[in-house]
């Protein structure tokens, strides 16, 4: 239904951002090549493949936080805003967004309408072999995508600690921005991870062709914010 590539090599923002400097972070973990919609009649299906898929702190996407806004054709209800407006940027006027979706490894997918309720359960498979995150929503909730749907695309680090969930940047002496990474004396901290985290394996997901995917309680709107990161719109 879309399939849009990106080169490689842009991961850092106008030329001057760097990766945070501890050993748990990879070259290209915040670098999306490409991003697809797919669907098999029940489920539309969100991919992208970023250049490295490297578990960071015990999870295939420990780094990222991925939001996709999504602008549906004559949709009543409509906002230009990022979630969280310390994440600096807006959603081109062309692209305003009824919904929104974000996946990140520790905590549950959010899937919320332009008003911050929820639309339904959405289900998130990380894969390090094919450097993949999908999300697979139902179409009941989520429509089926065609002419004038349009995605626009935000990747960036995760930081459970932050309020806004996004890691943020730090300059150095030398000009430089780089993501910082806060040190915590106990494993949980250096993670992120939230105090409370839901537990259990989740409902198996019901999509054809896609096993193993999980479900994961959704989160109260506006819990798990993206942050700074790059923006890229897609229309189908």
């Amino acid at each position: 239904m879309l399939d849009v590539t990106d080169p490689p090599g842009d991961d850092n923002g106008p030329g001057t951002y760097q990766y945070p400097t501890a050993s748990d972070f990879h070259a290209g973990a915040f670098d999306m090549t490409r991003f697809q919609v797919l669907s098999d009649g029940t489920f539309s299906y969100l991919r992208a493949t970023l250049r490295n898929l490297d578990p960071t702190f015990g999870q295939t996407d420990g780094a990222q936080l991925l939001d996709v806004y999504v602008h549906v054709p004559g949709a009543a209800s409509t906002s230009t805003q990022a979630a969280f407006t310390s994440r600096n940027y807006a959603i081109a006027s062309a692209g305003a967004w009824s919904q929104r979706v974000e996946v990140q490894g520790f905590a549950p997918p959010v899937w919320v309408n332009a008003g911050g309720g929820s639309v339904g359960t959405a289900f998130a498979l990380a894969v390090q072999a094919d450097k993949t995150i999908t999300i697979a929503l139902p179409e009941a909730q989520f429509g089926t995508p065609g002419s004038g749907w349009g995605f626009s695309v935000v990747l960036t680090g995760q930081d459970g600690f932050s309020s806004d969930q996004a890691r943020s940047f730090t300059p150095t002496s030398g000009g430089v921005l780089v993501r910082s990474v806060r040190v915590r004396r106990n494993r949980a901290g250096l993670l992120g991870r939230p105090e409370h985290r839901a537990q259990g394996r989740g409902r198996a997901h019901p999509g054809r062709g896609l096993p193993g995917y999980r479900a994961r309680p959704h989160g109260r709107p506006g819990c798990h914010p993206a942050g700074h990161g790059a923006v890229g719109a897609a229309r189908s």
